[in-house]
């Protein structure tokens, strides 16, 4: 089994993780889309690995005040679909490059119109050019201390700020330039907290930055829900800890990096294999999918057979995938805030066009 492998290398896996990742919510799912955007959220996890001189040279170790972790391991950073929880878009690289450079690395694996959510650790100058100039839509936190200067208050109470530029921000510092007059990205600002359904607790403040300055089409409301939902792509890398690896305790069986790398691909190929299962299930029966357990489909005791039927073999290289282009939809609702007395549901226009529900398998 180990020369077989090693024969076969990790890069076919990751042309076949490449090749089968993709969104699979259609137009029917409206869960899967706010105001008319796709949500997709982009986040990291750190698993370890077994503790090897080949795996520890090139991956590299954590390490904290204590000193350096037990085991080495490698950071995976992976795009998703909150509607399915399927993945876009995946990278493993070692411990010592952070998230944003492999975000940046993923997101050809986004289409034009698609809102990213993302949390504080994502937020910079350079990662949020780069995303903005990929015709993405953003919703990402900040961290209590990001400087957001009030450029000006709107009318739902979210107001109007800029990241600025650390170089730029810097050098007119220095020459006494108040923050509010530091060129940067403009963005709008949308604080709140969460008050438990009795009323004796409340959360933290939550701090977003988007790039969509009309409230008309990202009320606070959708824009708390859709972050919320970011917790999808969390419970994805939960289920490959948990239901494909074993849990969290478990260390990665390879013993060399490039058997490392093959192993986390082929981990996420059977991630998705499972999650498209659930997806066309769910869709003949009418469902939600976060409402279908993620361990039934695992457990199907011919996993080649579905895997074969839900991903046919094709000719390499594969013709480029094409995505409708998506903006978000027309305001047809009052936003909510001091100025606006009522709201109704909003409605994706009729030119909103998203991508109809993938072929199901035979069977």
């Amino acid at each position: 089994m180990t020369y077989a492998r090693q024969r076969l290398g990790w890069q076919v896996m990751e042309r076949l993780m490449e090749e089968v990742a993709g969104p699979l919510a259609g137009q029917e799912q409206e869960r899967a889309f706010v105001s008319g955007m796709r949500l997709v959220a982009v986040d990291g996890m750190c698993l370890d690995l077994p503790d090897t001189p080949e795996n520890g040279a090139e991956f590299g170790y954590p390490s904290n005040a204590g000193g350096r972790g037990p085991f080495p391991q490698i950071r995976v950073v992976g795009i998703g679909e909150c509607g399915t929880r399927a993945v876009l878009g995946a990278v493993a690289s070692p411990l010592a490059t952070g998230e944003q450079p492999l975000t940046r690395g993923l997101l050809g694996r986004l289409a034009p119109g698609d809102l990213l959510t993302a949390d504080r650790n994502f937020l910079s100058h350079g990662l949020l050019a780069d995303v903005l100039a990929a015709g993405v839509h953003v919703l990402w936190r900040a961290r209590s201390d990001a400087g957001l200067p009030v450029l000006e208050v709107l009318a739902d109470g979210t107001w109007l700020s800029r990241i600025a530029d650390p170089a730029a921000s810097r050098r007119m510092r220095r020459k006494g330039a108040a923050g509010k007059d530091i060129p940067g990205i403009t963005v709008r600002v949308i604080e709140y907290s969460v008050t438990s359904e009795d009323g004796s607790e409340v959360s933290e403040a939550f701090t977003l930055v988007t790039d969509i300055l009309d409230p008309g089409l990202l009320s606070p409301e959708q824009a708390a829900g859709a972050y919320a939902s970011r917790w999808q792509l969390e419970t994805c890398f939960d289920e490959l800890e948990t239901s494909i690896r074993g849990g969290a305790a478990v260390v990665l069986r390879s013993k060399s990096p490039p058997m490392i790398r093959q192993e986390i691909y082929a981990m996420l190929c059977c991630y998705q294999a499972i999650r498209t299962l659930i997806s066309h299930a769910a869709d003949d029966a009418g469902l939600d999918p976060a409402r279908i357990s993620f361990t039934r489909p695992r457990g199907n005791p011919k996993p080649h057979q579905r895997l074969r039927m839900l991903f046919p073999l094709k000719a390499w290289p594969p013709a480029p995938k094409t995505s409708p282009s998506r903006s978000p939809a027309s305001a047809t609702w009052s936003p909510s805030g001091p100025a606006a007395a009522t709201s109704a549901r909003p409605s994706a226009p009729a030119d909103a066009t998203r991508p109809a529900s993938p072929a199901k398998p035979p069977g």
